[in-house]
Parts: structure tokens; C-alpha cells; sequence
């Protein structure tokens, strides 16, 4: 109507001027120009994210500290961590670091303590994949107590097929050797040999004969042992090596000096 104000209203979705006009909305240009930019830079920034956690992780080698509880792992662990001895008490699970290059290894390397209770010994099977070197800690002072136990442990080690494909090279550290009652590393290793070759008897003694023909003592068929014959560590299938050290007075060299080699 004449003098009436001019309005706008919205039918349809479609918003119309005075007397139901259709009122045009325009976008300059440049604004499209930008919006288009905008979600092309979106569009390749979602993409390198993706890519990024969806890209293969560059898998970090590991160096296994195993052995029986008491035996002076994990003490180990701190000492080559932290360069000193920590309060330490029994591992019901494990301990684990990134060693950045230079500190252990040449290269980026990670420490595992794993517990020594027979039972938790299966959580070894998380790094074994990735295991370049496994170093056995011995009491050499409480040995007879743990020798069993310790055979048992490098009879799981020397017949294990990852570690095999892998030549995964062992080291075996008599701890304690400071100490007067301790053994040296030659007896170590005689009484590890001894044992298990005791355990190998009596597996054999133990398998049915039927089951001979088809399946024989399994670290006789991955090493150089043949059944029935006396163990020694050089017919091991993996390369083992011994040596005497202190914790607790830090002479740890000889397994500062295995981590470097793997």
C-alpha cells in the first residue's frame, strides 16, 4: 500500500522483497575462491593424518633381561638406566625403556626387565619379535637352589622358533661374583650343562615311543646335540656366551660390551 514501509518476508525457503519480489543473494567471487582453498588445505591435512597413524611404526630392537627372581635383574635394569642402584623389590610385571643412541647401543634400543617368575614368563613372547639380545642373569652365589629353574628358562630360549630364525645371541651373567662362595663362570656353565642334559633324559624317557618316530627331543632336532648325547653350550642352536659380573660394585662391563655387539 502507498506509504506503507517496504518488507521482506521468507516463503519456502526462498526470501522475497516488497509485493512477493524474489530478492537474489550473491557470493563475490573471491569468497568462493578462498572457501575452495580453505577446503582443499582441510582435505590434505585429514589425508598426512591418516597416512601418518596408519603407516607401519619403525619397530625399536629390544635387549631381554631374563633370569630367576633374585638373580639381579632388575637392579641391572636401574644401573644401566639411571647409571646407579635403586630400592628394588620382587617384578610381578615388566620393566621397560627407551635407551636414546649412544647410551647402551649405537642405535635407539629398548631395555626390557622381565619377571622372573615361571609363571609370568610368557609375557617374554611380546618381545621376542623384536629381541636383539637376551642377557640371562645368574646367582652365583645361590646357584644350586636355581639351577633348575635357569635350564629350564635357556631350554624355553634354545628351542624357541623366533629367537632361532632370528640367531638371537644369549649371554649368561654370573652375578655376585665378588663374593667369596660364589661360582666362578666355568662352573656355571658345567652345572647348567649338566642340568640340562638331566632335563633333556628325561623328557626323552618321558615321550612315548610311538610318538619318537614322528617327534624327537626338539632341542636335539635345533642343534648340533644329537639325542642321548652329553649338552654342551657350544652345540647350543643359539650363540651363548658367559661372563662374571657385580651389580651392586658396578662391573658390568662385559654386558655393556654384549649390548653394544647385538
Amino acid at each position: 500500500a502507498p506509504g506503507s514501509c517496504a518488507r521482506t518476508c521468507c516463503v519456502g525457503g526462498r526470501r522475497l522483497g516488497p509485493a512477493g519480489r524474489r530478492v537474489q543473494l550473491s557470493v563475490a567471487p573471491g569468497a568462493m575462491v578462498e572457501l575452495a582453498l580453505l577446503v582443499a588445505v582441510v582435505v590434505v591435512l585429514l589425508t598426512a593424518a591418516l597416512a601418518f597413524l596408519l603407516a607401519p611404526k619403525k619397530q625399536i630392537d629390544s635387549i631381554l633381561l631374563v633370569g630367576m627372581c633374585g638373580a639381579g635383574k632388575t637392579s641391572l635394569y636401574s644401573r644401566l638406566r639411571e647409571g646407579r642402584l635403586l630400592p628394588t623389590v620382587t617384578s610381578m610385571t615388566e620393566n621397560a625403556c627407551v635407551m636414546e643412541p649412544g647410551s647402551l647401543h649405537a642405535k635407539q634400543v629398548r631395555l626390557v626387565d622381565l619377571a622372573g617368575h615361571p609363571r609370568l614368563r610368557s609375557r617374554r613372547e611380546k618381545y621376542t619379535a623384536s629381541a636383539k639380545g637376551i642377557v640371562v642373569m645368574v646367582d652365583a652365589v645361590d646357584l644350586l637352589p636355581n639351577v633348575n629353574g635357569t635350564s629350564e628358562l635357556l631350554l624355553e630360549l634354545f628351542t624357541d622358533p623366533v629367537l632361532m630364525r632370528k640367531r638371537v645371541p644369549v649371554l649368561v651373567a654370573c652375578n655376585k661374583t665378588d663374593r667369596i662362595t660364589a661360582y666362578s663362570e666355568a662352573q656355571v656353565q658345567k652345572r647348567l650343562e649338566r642340568e640340562i642334559q638331566q632335563l633333556r633324559s628325561t623328557r626323552e624317557a618321558l615321550t612315548d615311543t610311538a610318538e619318537k618316530g614322528a617327534k624327537s627331543d626338539s632341542l636335539a632336532t635345533k642343534s648340533k646335540t644329537k639325542a642321548g648325547s652329553t649338552f654342551k653350550m657350544d652345540d647350543a642352536p643359539l650363540q651363548v656366551q658367559f661372563c662374571e659380573v657385580s651389580v651392586l660394585n658396578d662391573k658390568v662391563a662385559p654386558i655393556r660390551e654384549f649390548i653394544e655387539t647385538c
